[in-house]
């Protein structure tokens, strides 16, 4: 053991004086061919991993480099290693290619980011979890109704899912964003999905067995289930991670050679391609491997940060996108998409998709955004702080999901944060800012009945 651990801090030292290296290059632009650059971000990339991989229990941090991989590099590591994809072919709202300026300064933010990432993975990831399940905690006395309340709402969920479902078949997937989907469901079923959430949060703070974990998880990943059939597979996909994360960091390892975590990484490509199919309705039969054509397909996000790289001067934002969703909080939102989001919003997926395709932009369809795009354009395209944010990011990210026992409040917020984190490559970490603020009201409404209930008041402590 000895022995291990003083390879692993070896090769994390190793690690620390390579990456200073490629930044110091990177910084100072001294590789300009972005094939060397394209080779030396799957190198960083694939060392991170293995560093990682010492830790064999699944952490957070690898569940983000999983969507890293997925949504911005997967192009990019099948172009390095031969399998006829082109990292720089544009397929978003536009066909070409990259110039080759552009496909490097690309390359060089995805590795900036990374590396500010990794640092704070090195920094947190010896610093042991306060578990909290061994301390003192009471269960609110009321703690059967909750129950009760979240298999109403789960329910209630799932129904509404039901009125979407039927509306996606009718007018297709982008029906979703247009407001379509949603407007013939019952004003009952409204919120159904945020409550069950809050409850969730609840129950799975004051119930910390093995036995509760299975039943409120179940009902979760059943609801992200039902969420699959109109072709969202976000919240299932965030779901499935985060509830893995949380039971092998939390209540029972699972490690990499668990042959059915091997099973479900093989099956996970055929599973994606086919909800894809039903997304777009699209039955085409591809020749190429299923794989390649699942990474091609779901890196899309790199075209983001491309396009954010060449277009952010033609924005017209007024503020930073990433501050956009604490802005736009104050706003009432337009249903559909319209031109009253650019004039007055500040969401990046609907800005670049007008700037790209105003037809595409008001037929409802987006590109989405990426916590790394989002980032680029906050420090205005300075690579230094561009690493001292993704840095940031994963910190706050890794030091959440070490802590998040510590009282009702933390948990709730670890919850926002990093569910968002984990698919925050394909999308934003800030987004969740009115779900967490609902959390939190429903978390204090919890303890402040807790406290009436016990006949006396609560103390900071306690809370």
């Amino acid at each position: 053991m000895m022995k291990k651990n003083i390879i692993v801090k070896q090769i994390e030292t190793l690690y620390i004086l390579l990456s200073i290296i490629i930044l110091i290059c990177t910084y100072f632009n001294l590789i300009t061919n972005y094939n060397e650059n394209m080779y030396i971000l799957v190198f960083t990339f694939a060392y991170i991993c293995l560093m990682t991989l010492f830790y064999k229990n699944i952490s957070i941090y690898q569940i983000f480099l999983l969507g890293y991989f997925l949504f911005l590099l997967g192009r990019i590591v099948l172009d390095v290693f031969g399998a006829d994809v082109d990292m720089r072919i544009l397929r978003l709202y536009q066909r070409g290619y990259m110039s080759s300026g552009l496909a490097n300064e690309t390359i060089k933010v995805l590795l900036v980011f990374l590396i500010g990432t990794s640092y704070a993975w090195l920094m947190l990831n010896k610093k042991k979890r306060n578990i909290g399940f061994d301390s003192h905690f009471t269960k609110p006395s009321f703690n059967k109704v909750i129950e009760k309340l979240f298999y109403i709402f789960i329910i209630l969920f799932i129904i509404k899912m039901g009125f979407v479902f039927r509306e996606v078949l009718k007018h297709g997937y982008v029906s979703i964003f247009t407001g379509e989907a949603f407007a013939k469901t019952p004003f009952i079923l409204s919120g159904a999905a945020k409550i069950s959430e809050a409850l969730f949060i609840v129950l799975m703070f004051f119930n910390r067995d093995k036995k509760s974990f299975k039943k409120y998880c179940g009902l979760i990943l059943l609801a992200g289930f039902v969420k699959l059939f109109s072709g969202q597979r976000a919240y299932a996909f965030i779901t499935l991670l985060y509830v893995l994360f949380l039971w092998s960091t939390y209540y029972k390892e699972i490690r990499f050679s668990n042959i059915k975590l091997i099973c479900a990484t093989i099956l996970a490509p055929i599973i994606i391609q086919q909800i894809a199919n039903f997304r777009w309705h699209s039955h085409y039969q591809y020749s190429d491997n299923i794989y390649v054509r699942v990474i091609r397909s779901q890196s899309v996000s790199m075209e983001v940060v491309a396009d954010v790289i060449l277009l952010k001067d033609k924005f017209t934002n007024k503020i930073p996108f990433f501050l956009g969703y604490i802005s736009d909080l104050f706003q009432k939102e337009p249903k559909g998409q319209v031109i009253e989001d650019i004039k007055t919003g500040n969401y990046l997926g609907e800005h670049l998709t007008y700037t790209l395709n105003q037809r595409a932009f008001f037929a409802g369809r987006g590109t989405g955004t990426s916590i790394v795009a989002e980032g680029y354009e906050l420090v205005n395209g300075n690579l230094l702080l561009l690493s001292i944010f993704g840095f940031v990011v994963a910190y706050l990210g890794i030091y959440l999901a070490n802590n998040m026992y510590k009282n009702i409040y933390i948990y709730a917020l670890a919850y926002c944060y990093l569910t968002n984190f984990i698919f925050s490559p394909r999308d934003s970490i800030l987004k969740g800012i009115p779900e967490f603020c609902f959390y939190v009201l429903v978390c204090f409404m919890v303890r402040a009945c807790m406290g009436i209930f016990r006949g006396k008041a609560l103390t900071y402590n306690q809370l």
